[in-house]
Order: C-alpha cells, then sequence, then structure tokens
C-alpha cells in the first residue's frame, strides 16, 4: 500500500496543512475522478480543480513515469505503451494532493 508521508507523518484519512488537502488511496475525496478503471486503451480524469493541475503517472514503488499538465476540467490519458498492471495517478491542484490507484489491462 502506498501512504502518503508528510512532515514525518503518515496520514490517515486525510489532514489540511494550510490550504491545501492531502489524502491516501482508498480516501473517497473528490479532487478528480478517474475512469475507467481498469482502463483499456485509454482513460479520463475529471477534476473540478480550478487553475493548473498535474497529473504523475507513478508505478507502484512511487517512480514517476510520466507527468502531464492541463487546465481542462478534463483529460484524456492514452495507455497503449503501458504494460498491464497497477499504476498510481496523482493530481496536484491549488485546490490540493490526491492519489489513486488504477489497473490497466489491454
Amino acid at each position: 500500500m502506498f501512504i502518503l508521508v508528510v512532515c514525518g507523518q503518515a496520514l490517515g484519512s486525510h489532514i489540511t496543512s494550510g490550504h491545501l488537502h492531502y489524502s491516501y488511496i482508498g480516501n473517497q475525496t473528490n479532487l478528480f475522478k478517474l475512469f475507467p478503471n481498469p482502463a483499456e486503451d485509454v482513460f479520463s480524469i475529471h477534476t473540478e480543480a480550478i487553475g493548473q493541475k498535474t497529473l504523475s503517472m507513478m508505478s507502484v514503488s512511487g517512480q514517476v513515469l510520466d507527468e502531464y499538465s492541463f487546465l481542462d476540467s478534463e483529460m484524456t490519458v492514452n495507455t497503449e505503451h503501458y504494460k498491464n498492471g497497477i499504476y498510481l495517478f496523482k493530481v496536484t491542484s491549488e485546490s490540493g494532493v490526491e492519489v489513486k490507484r488504477v489497473s490497466i489491462q489491454h
């Protein structure tokens, strides 16, 4: 299980630090929705967060594989060049940071 650590503390369901909200996998916050899951060739991200957002695709060990920046409320990502498996997707915005787990199955 991947747990986000901030200032040496493992997070419970969530914490708020200043204006940022941090959460870990499995917490049902609403920073973004990712569908379909499992994904085949593409998946979409929908967020109500305003402004610049960054999507980071990571291995389950936390290695960043790709990063995308977007301004719109929805983004589609092609997954054809990724192997089948479990990946972590992190969206960072002015509203906070959230990580979700996605299965890619071609």
